[in-house]
């Protein structure tokens, strides 16, 4: 276990969920968001990228504040639409 990591079951665990909320709340302001438990999306248009990078960087910089980071090995980007010739 990580010296951050917070015990599964642990009464810090609603706690410090609680503060990410925050600092996710606080630090995202130019495009839309949805949570699910320890998940975070940003919701955005594909012409709104410099927004969506925005809020990124200022979602990365909250977390550092408090000694956390994105897992960037979880993070990717979703072009859904009928114009993306992937999908």
């Amino acid at each position: 276990m990580d010296s951050s990591d917070v015990p599964q079951g642990s009464i810090l665990g609603p706690v410090l969920f609680v503060m990410y909320i925050d600092i996710c709340i606080n630090a995202i302001s130019q495009t839309d968001f949805g949570l699910f438990a320890d998940d975070t999306k940003l919701l955005g248009e594909a012409s709104a990228s410099s927004q969506i990078q925005s809020d990124l960087d200022a979602l990365t910089e909250k977390l550092e504040e408090w000694q956390l980071s994105p897992n960037v090995a979880k993070c990717s980007v979703v072009h859904l639409g009928r114009q993306n010739p992937k999908y």
